[in-house]
């Protein structure tokens, strides 16, 4: 997996190296499943496991039961019958050795359980603090009420000791309930989830010879333990971002301020009724609130590091421009033999790279995962001549002139910097999205969507902007959510928690420089959108890949026969050619 040279460890696993490489093994026999299409193709029979169930089973917090896994390959192996009785014999063998680690594993701490649950009630009144501080925030937008009468700064003081406004503080208040909230569903699941006794049939019913067993962790240990080491930073964070809202109104409106585990009454509020006759804070307030948000900040950024990963490396400048970056349209050939290039007229293509799984393109560059070997390589720009950058991650993703990974085991975003060098610049997450808008990332959680800051390696440098959706997709100037039914496409304003209804029902999101795309639910066409909110236009029906260039948009057909270009606008397309397994475009 993508790691700073030199400066990794070997990644935490819930369950050993033995549940790892379970979960390694299930990740790869479902490539481009997600966990919904998972659910529901394997509704039917004894195995009813949910999408958070699959999620548990690819990451390796929940062995998956042998004979569901045995299905698995039988899918994905239909004709090929000798791959399909090897993929199965290591199956068998990779379940009996995961079993065997999760009977023998250490049980939970019973003490630590209990001290748990009294620090997971605290976390809920510091949400609860934070949701009342937020709301605040968001309702005084827009105001003018920190600003002296006459419009300019208290003679003498320039604008180093302005009172920090609403937007700055609602960004480190999302912060914190970012933080906050995932500590909060940690735990939840530590408690809440006890470790069943060996040999115990979670997912199943009938008999225990197949056992769908929990990896046994030990909660005391790592995750409530951190949890109580976390509340002290995590109290005061909260009890300083109160005390930096800039007006008592609206500190009332959030109520108690809590240090400690002990509720305070403010000192400093004026008598009731003399709300309004208040004298407008001065310099050394002034200086105190922003004083307050910086130390603020420092404790979100303290508190994530002890969370994060231990080996961030140096905080690399941005890469320079890549202009020997290839462009234009890539392909995978179907039996993932080869990368082709397509030459930009005609149907001829070019065989420039070795066999693949995954292939991706942008301005960083054209980069392809090895399918033997999960590792990453990129494109030198001669047909044959590729460098490997990194070993497998769980997901990679371009934007701009940046390379993005989920390390494989999902415990942290990466960014690379040169050679086989990376950068973590985040903590856990379940899919990256990227694009001239920027990056963001699902968090595992709570399922919402948070944007990278640009800077910084910790959990403080990510401001959550949404919840939970079920695809997203970013273009130059915007991120684009499905609702988590796929019932409606939203558009982010910019501003944390506030998205814009653009469209109806839809099965997949697409975007870049060429705009946003959609597959309509009841006609399977594709949409593109026009630029106001509910205006569409039908392009032509879906196939089984789409890819948005800068400028076009390229298709591949359903039975992966041949690929085609939009020749927009209107409906028409035209076939360039080649069978293949994936598509990628820059232009």
């Amino acid at each position: 997996m993508p790691q700073p040279v030199g400066q990794a460890e070997p990644p935490k696993d819930h369950g050993g190296g033995e549940a790892k490489a379970l979960a390694r093994f299930l990740t790869v026999l479902t490539e481009g499943v997600t966990l919904r299409e998972l659910q529901d193709r394997y509704r039917s029979g004894d195995y009813k496991s949910s999408k958070s169930v699959w999620g548990q089973y690819r990451s390796g917090e929940k062995l998956i039961p042998l004979a569901l896994l045995l299905r698995v390959v039988r899918d994905r192996f239909p004709r090929d019958a000798t791959a399909r009785e090897a993929m199965s014999a290591k199956a068998r063998t990779l379940h009996t050795a995961a079993a065997a680690a999760a009977a023998a594993a250490p049980r939970p701490d019973a003490a630590a359980r209990k001290q748990g649950r009294k620090d997971l009630a605290e976390v809920a009144d510091l949400i609860e603090t934070l949701e009342r501080l937020i709301a605040q925030l968001v309702d005084g937008l827009g105001t003018s009420g920190a600003t002296p009468a006459d419009g300019g700064a208290p003679p003498g003081h320039g604008p180093a000791e302005e009172a920090p406004g609403p937007d700055r503080l609602l960004s480190a208040a999302y912060g914190e309930l970012g933080l906050l909230q995932r500590h909060q569903a940690e735990a939840r699941r530590a408690l809440t989830e006890p470790l069943a006794p060996p040999g115990h049939a979670h997912d199943r019913p009938g008999s225990a010879a197949d056992p769908a067993l929990p990896v046994p962790r030990d909660p005391s240990a790592e995750v409530l333990a951190r949890l109580h080491t976390e509340l002290d930073v995590r109290r005061a964070s909260v009890a300083l971002l109160t005390d930096a809202l800039p007006s008592a109104e609206g500190r009332e409106g959030v109520g108690h301020r809590i240090v400690r585990g002990v509720i305070l009454e403010r000192t400093d509020r004026p008598p009731a009724g003399d709300a309004a006759a208040a004298p407008r804070p001065g310099p050394a307030r002034v200086r105190n609130l922003a004083l307050a948000l910086g130390v603020a900040l420092a404790l979100l950024a303290a508190g994530a590091y002890l969370a994060r990963d231990p080996h961030p490396g140096p905080r690399p400048a941005a890469l320079p421009p890549n202009d020997s970056a290839p462009t234009g349209l890539f392909a995978v050939s179907t039996d993932h033999q080869h990368v082709r290039a397509w030459s930009g007229t005609g149907t001829t293509w070019t065989d420039i790279g070795p066999s693949a799984r995954d292939l991706l393109a942008g301005p960083a560059g054209l980069f392809l995962t090895d399918p033997a070997t999960g590792d990453l390589y990129r494109y030198d720009g001669v047909p044959g001549h590729w460098s490997k950058i990194g070993t497998p991650g769980r997901q990679f993703a371009v934007g701009g002139d940046h390379l993005y990974a989920i390390k494989e085991d999902g415990t942290a975003v990466l960014r690379w910097d040169s050679g086989t060098a990376w950068t973590v610049i985040g903590s856990a997450a379940v899919r990256l999205y990227a694009g001239g808008a920027g990056l963001f990332a699902v968090d595992p959680a709570t399922g919402g969507v948070n944007r990278y800051n640009g800077t910084g390696t910790t959990p403080a440098d990510w401001t959550p902007v949404g919840g939970p959706g079920a695809d997203y997709a970013v273009d130059n100037d915007h991120l684009y959510a499905l609702a988590p039914d796929r019932g409606e496409i939203r558009q982010w304003s910019g501003t944390p928690g506030r998205w814009q209804r653009i469209g109806g029902p839809a099965t997949g999101l697409h975007a870049g420089g060429a705009g946003l795309f959609a597959v309509d639910t009841a006609t399977g066409r594709i949409l593109k959108y026009d630029g106001t909110p509910m205006a569409w236009t039908p392009i032509g029906d879906a196939g089984a890949d789409l890819a948005v260039g800068d400028h076009t948009v390229y298709r591949l057909s359903a039975d992966h026969s041949a690929v085609s270009r939009w020749d927009g606008p209107g409906t028409g397309w035209t076939p360039i050619g080649t069978p293949a397994a994936a598509i990628t475009a820059t232009r």
